[in-house]
């Protein structure tokens, strides 16, 4: 191991601990009808964007990214597992969110409903994946805590 390992696993780990997959149903992608157009509110304020691992619009998902490439580099055997699986969890947000609005677009509530229900799902996916990056990071601090 490098000398700089454990610090970087620390800042990873203090970076990753307060995210959050909240529950924000894509409500950005939600429009209604005001003047002959479809009008859509804004993105969510940034900071809370930012600490939102379940938001199509995040950079949150790169630190777990980070994580777990920097537990690949220390031979981590479960990194390329969980990479993964990130990258198929964050793809799927991605475009759950053009369904959602294409869902509000052609004015279809059963399938706006199931993109809610999907997202909800997928948040709970990457809460239990941060999880175990967490404890991932936990065990590479163990066997190579700042002297």
């Amino acid at each position: 191991m490098t000398a700089r390992f454990p610090e970087e696993v620390h800042r990873l780990r203090a970076a990753i601990a307060p995210l959050r997959a909240l529950a924000c149903d894509m409500q950005h992608e939600s429009s209604r009808q005001e003047g002959g157009k479809r009008v859509r509110p804004p993105l969510c304020p940034a900071r809370r964007r930012f600490g939102n691992l379940a938001c199509s619009h995040t950079s949150a998902r790169l630190l777990l990214r980070d994580a777990w490439l920097l537990l690949e580099k220390a031979g981590d055997t479960n990194a390329p597992e969980q990479l993964a699986l990130l990258a198929k969890i964050d793809y799927e947000i991605s475009i759950l969110d053009y369904r959602r609005y294409d869902a509000e677009a052609a004015g279809d509530a059963a399938a706006v409903a199931d993109c809610i229900a999907s997202h909800r799902s997928l948040g709970e996916e990457i809460e239990a994946l941060k999880a175990t990056t967490l404890a991932a990071l936990d065990a590479a601090w163990v066997e190579n805590p700042v002297s």
